[in-house]
């Protein structure tokens, strides 16, 4: 097939220049005639997007992970995780599509503490492609953006590598630490009961603070284990300063009422697990919880996640 193409061409090329030779400027024009329209290409270059990995911590609870906006157009927070990471990076690599994906999400009244979260970038239009040098030096500048927001082990990953990040979202386990108050005084014995729980299956509906924008599941979740304990009277003291702004006589008497009350807790659950509903019990929708568990009422007033369980990044190649 390939030789009989070729000869074809070869013969409508004899046939072309033996026209050309043939005719004058006038002539020509007959076999070269215009189409009668006006053909217009252009040429863009860009270059495949490119990954980076890391870990962040968050260190405010007044700080969302992605921009939280309203309407579309009023943003309701100062700045966001995303926003501080991306921001240096963005003016460096000359391109404004940099997209952040991470190994889940905690709230905004919620810190990331321990290791840090895992999360990857998706580059796309760089201009430039950076170094390892340089991508510690855009590490560092990244921690001087916002003294709430510290990133760590930055550094290139592959498009396979992200599964890890995308499909650990609610298979790896998570642990977390808060401060717990319930309506009634504990003693010591329903504290150590407490602290018995171990891989405890939660039947778990979707949260009403989230139900207008997730599905109306019922989800079985697994808690692996919790330790609590007393706040120290130390701490209520604290605790209590930040909160009221009270006489002598009023301090001390809250800080005598909340005696066996404030709890510290310590929990290690599947990831995918909603903890504030672990003990609260959202209204009966999140069973067994803290609350049933006590026998009493129970609040969560500050929560903070300690770890995620994901090696991540990978290690350079």
């Amino acid at each position: 097939m390939l030789t009989i193409l070729t000869l074809l061409f070869s013969h409508q090329t004899v046939k072309i220049l033996q026209a050309i030779n043939h005719s004058n400027g006038t002539n020509l024009r007959s076999y070269l005639r215009s189409p009668g329209y006006t053909l217009i290409t252009s040429i863009s270059i860009c270059r495949e997007p490119f990954y980076l990995g890391g870990r962040y911590c968050k260190l405010s609870r007044r700080i969302s992970q992605t921009p939280w906006f309203v309407d579309d157009d009023k943003q309701m927070v100062d700045t966001s995780v995303e926003e501080v990471i991306t921001g240096p990076l963005q003016r460096y690599l000359g391109t404004d599509d940099i997209r952040m994906h991470a190994s889940g999400r905690e709230d905004i009244d919620v810190r990331m503490l321990g290791n840090g979260r895992p999360f990857y970038l998706q580059v796309t239009g760089s201009r430039k492609i950076p170094t390892a040098t340089k991508l510690s030096e855009l590490q560092d500048e990244i921690n001087k953006v916002h003294e709430c927001v510290t990133i760590h082990s930055l550094r290139f990953v592959t498009q396979n590598d992200t599964d890890q990040v995308k499909n650990a979202q609610d298979s790896k386990e998570k642990e977390y630490q808060c401060v717990i108050k319930t309506e009634t005084p504990i003693t010591e014995d329903q504290l150590q009961q407490l602290n018995s729980t171990r891989n405890l299956v939660l039947e778990q509906k979707t949260p009403l603070r989230v139900l207008h924008r997730r599905s109306p599941l019922t989800r079985p979740k697994t808690i692996v284990s919790l330790s609590c304990r007393f706040l120290t009277e130390s701490e209520i003291r604290t605790a209590v300063a930040q909160t009221t702004d009270t006489t002598n006589e009023d301090f001390e008497q809250m800080v005598k009422d909340n005696s066996h009350r404030l709890l510290v807790a310590h929990i290690t659950s599947e990831g995918g697990t909603y903890i504030k509903e672990f003990v609260h019990g959202d209204f009966g929708r999140t069973v067994p919880n803290v609350g049933t568990l006590l026998g009493t009422s129970c609040d969560i007033l500050q929560l903070d996640v300690a770890g995620v369980s994901l090696p991540w990044p990978p290690p350079s190649s």
